[in-house]
């Protein structure tokens, strides 16, 4: 499997690529999300609506601005880890 980098590197210095699943520290440990790229809400401050990388928690996209990537941990990816995604529903 081949997996796209995104440029950027999570709250561990480990690189973030496309599919993976991360945990998005300010919000709770439990809550994850899949690294995806399309289009995104920005309805929050950090970012307008548009089309990139962003993380997709199930209930919202937020585009993938250096932001995110500081505040999120990889935790696994969506071809070896799914079962994280069937805990976090």
């Amino acid at each position: 499997m081949v997996q796209q980098w995104i440029g950027f590197v999570d709250a561990k210095g480990k690189d973030i690529y496309e599919g993976d699943i991360g945990s998005v520290n300010f919000y709770c440990p439990e809550d994850y999300g899949i690294i995806k790229f399309g289009e995104y809400c920005g309805e929050d401050y950090y970012a307008n609506d548009g089309y990139g990388w962003f993380i997709d928690h199930g209930f919202d996209r937020h585009a993938f601005i250096t932001h995110w990537a500081v505040n999120t941990t990889v935790i696994g990816n969506i071809f070896e880890n799914s079962e994280l995604l069937k805990n976090n529903s």
